[in-house]
C-alpha cells in the first residue's frame, strides 16, 4: 500500500467532508463515506485485472463522484493522470495514447457526445473506459498482455500534464513524497483549523487545487466546499457570502475585477480570514488596494509550479505591505538558490530559480532529455528569472522563455505587463518583442481596456512615471480581451502572441 492510499484512509473523518454545490444544487458527503465509496468502486473494478500500477486518465469535472475516482484509482494501485473539464475528447484520446493508459474515465454525457463526432474513433488505445458517476463499463478492457513501451518509476503516484504553453503537453510524475511532503508544508502556513471551509472552484485537473486545497483539507481535518468554475467573480462573492467560507485560493484574473469595481464591500467577504493567490503575479498595486478593501483577510501571494508539487514559496500576510512585489519565502523543507549557469548568485542578483526539496519531482514522463534539462545536482530548474534579497524573500522577474533582447540588454516582459495592469482602465495587457533594424527586437503592448472610452495618451503617461526608457513598450495595440491569444489552460499564449505582433507589423 503506497502512502497516498494510506493518507485517504487515514483522514477519513466521518465528522467532516466535501459540500458540493453544482448548478444550485447541494450535497454533502463525510470523507468517512467518501473513502468507503471509492473502496466499493475499486473492489468492482477487480474483474477487470488491471495490470498492476496501471494508468488511468480521468477527464475530471468538479465533482464528488471525479474526486472519488482518483481515490479508487489510487486504492487499485493505479496512476490518476487529472485532465481538465473543457479538454478536449482528442486531448483525452491523444494522452491516453502517450501514457498508454489502462483506463479512461470519462463523464458519460461527454462520451455519448464525443462518440457522436463523425472524428471519433470506436476506442481510446488500449484503454477500457469507465464512466465517472456509475462506475459502468462503456468500453469493455482490451486483452492483457500488452507490453509498455515506458514504464515509469515504481514510486509514481500521480502524473499531471503540464499547461503546453511552450509546446507539446509533458507529463509530470510526482510520487507520493512529493505530493504529502508538499501538503504537510502548505499545512504549515495556511494553518486550516477543523471549523474552516476551504472553497475549491478551480479545475481538479490543477496540481494546486488537489494539494493546495483538497488534500490540504482532509490533512487538516476541515470541509471542503467544491463547486464548478464562476463565470464572474461577483458569482464567487456571492457563494463565499452564502456558505460562509473562511479559506479560499484563487488567481490574479479572478481578483483584478474585483480591485477595480466598487459593487461590493467587507461584508461581502465577512467570513473569509485566508487568501492564497497562485498561478502567476498579481500587479503590487492592485494586491495592496485589495488589502485596504479587506483589511481582516490575509493575503498571502504564493509561487509554484507544477514540477515542484506545486508550492515552492509564500508571502507571510504581515510582510505585505513591506514587500508587494515579492513571492515570499520558502515553504517548509524546501530551498530556493539563484544560479547562473552553475554559479550560485548572491542576494539582489538575477538568475535563474533553482529549487531542492521532497517536493521536487521524479521527472517527465517518458522523456529523459526533458527531464535531463529539468533536474541535475543543483535541483529542479525553474526557467523562472528572479533573486533574493538580502532577508531571503523570492522576487520572480520573469521567465527564460519569453525574454526580449532589446539592444543587447534582456528584458522580460512580465515586469512591463504588471504596471500596465496597474492602470485602472487596463483590462487585460500583453507585452511581446518583434525583430527590429536598429534594436534587435522592439516591446510591443497588447491592450484590452476595461471601457472603450479609456485613454491610450492617460495610460503612456502613467507607463514614463512607472518604468525605465527600456522598458517601456514602443508600441501599443488596442485589442478585445478575447482577441489575446490563450493556452488550453486559459495562461497567455507567448508564441502565439509573438506571432500575432509580427503580423500586425507586417500589416502596417
Amino acid at each position: 500500500m503506497n502512502e497516498l492510499n494510506r493518507f485517504f484512509r487515514e483522514y477519513a473523518r466521518t465528522d467532516r467532508g466535501v459540500l458540493e454545490t453544482i448548478r444550485g444544487n447541494t450535497r454533502y458527503i463525510s470523507y468517512a463515506k467518501l473513502s468507503e465509496s471509492a473502496l466499493e468502486l475499486a473492489a468492482s473494478w477487480d474483474r477487470l485485472k488491471m495490470r498492476d500500477r496501471f494508468i488511468a486518465v480521468l477527464w475530471m469535472e468538479q465533482s464528488i463522484e471525479c474526486m472519488r475516482s482518483v481515490m479508487a484509482v489510487v486504492f487499485s494501485g493505479g496512476i490518476p493522470v487529472p485532465m481538465h473539464p473543457f479538454s478536449s475528447y482528442e486531448d483525452i484520446a491523444r494522452i491516453a495514447d502517450e501514457t498508454e493508459a489502462e483506463m479512461v474515465i470519462v463523464p458519460k454525457d461527454k462520451f455519448l457526445a464525443a462518440q457522436q463526432s463523425r472524428h471519433h474513433p470506436s476506442g481510446i488505445g488500449r484503454a477500457c473506459i469507465i464512466e465517472c458517476h456509475s462506475g459502468e463499463v462503456l468500453i469493455a478492457p482490451p486483452q492483457a498482455g500488452a507490453i509498455r513501451k515506458y514504464t515509469p518509476p515504481q514510486e509514481t503516484a500521480v502524473i499531471f500534464m503540464s499547461s503546453g504553453s511552450t509546446g507539446t503537453p509533458k507529463g509530470i510524475m510526482l510520487s507520493d513524497r512529493n505530493v504529502l511532503s508538499n501538503v504537510d508544508s502548505i499545512q504549515s502556513y495556511v494553518d486550516l483549523k477543523r471549523d474552516d471551509q476551504v472553497l475549491l472552484f478551480k479545475s481538479l485537473g490543477y496540481c494546486s487545487s488537489i494539494t493546495g486545497e483538497w488534500l490540504t483539507a482532509l490533512f487538516a481535518g476541515c470541509n471542503l466546499q467544491l463547486t464548478e468554475s464562476f463565470m464572474h467573480p461577483f458569482e464567487m462573492l456571492r457563494f463565499i457570502k452564502e456558505h460562509e467560507t473562511t479559506f479560499m485560493c484563487t488567481v490574479p484574473s479572478v481578483l483584478m475585477p474585483l480591485v477595480k469595481s466598487d459593487k461590493w464591500g467587507e461584508e461581502d467577504f465577512a467570513s473569509l480570514r485566508r487568501m492564497t493567490i497562485v498561478g502567476g503575479p498579481m500587479p503590487s498595486e492592485g494586491l495592496l488596494q485589495l488589502s485596504d478593501r479587506l483589511p481582516f483577510v490575509e493575503l498571502m501571494p504564493s509561487y509554484g509550479l507544477t514540477e515542484a508539487s506545486p508550492r515552492v514559496a509564500y508571502l507571510p500576510g504581515s510582510e505585505l505591505r513591506n514587500r508587494p512585489n515579492s513571492v515570499g519565502i520558502p515553504v517548509k523543507d524546501v530551498d530556493i538558490r539563484i544560479v547562473r549557469g552553475e554559479q550560485e548568485l548572491p542576494a539582489g542578483e538575477s538568475g535563474e530559480i533553482i529549487v531542492r526539496g521532497p517536493n521536487v519531482m521524479l521527472g517527465y514522463y517518458n522523456n529523459p532529455e526533458g527531464s535531463a534539462q529539468k533536474l541535475d545536482a543543483l535541483g529542479l530548474h525553474t526557467s523562472d528569472i528572479g533573486y533574493l534579497d538580502s532577508e531571503g524573500f523570492l522576487y520572480v522577474t520573469g521567465r527564460k522563455d519569453n525574454a526580449i533582447n532589446i539592444g543587447g540588454h534582456t528584458i522580460y516582459p512580465e515586469m512591463t505587463e504588471r504596471v500596465l495592469h496597474d492602470f485602472a482602465g487596463v483590462k487585460e495587457a500583453a507585452v511581446t518583442g518583434i525583430p527590429d533594424e536598429v534594436w534587435g527586437e522592439k516591446m510591443v503592448a497588447f491592450i484590452a481596456f476595461q471601457d472603450p472610452s479609456a485613454s491610450l495618451d492617460e495610460l503612456i503617461r502613467y507607463i514614463k512615471l512607472h518604468l525605465q526608457p527600456l522598458f517601456r513598450p514602443r508600441e501599443y495595440i488596442l485589442v478585445e480581451r478575447e482577441q489575446l491569444p490563450k493556452t488550453a489552460v486559459g495562461k497567455l499564449n507567448r508564441a502565439a502572441l509573438r506571432s500575432m505582433a509580427k503580423e500586425w507589423e507586417n500589416g502596417k
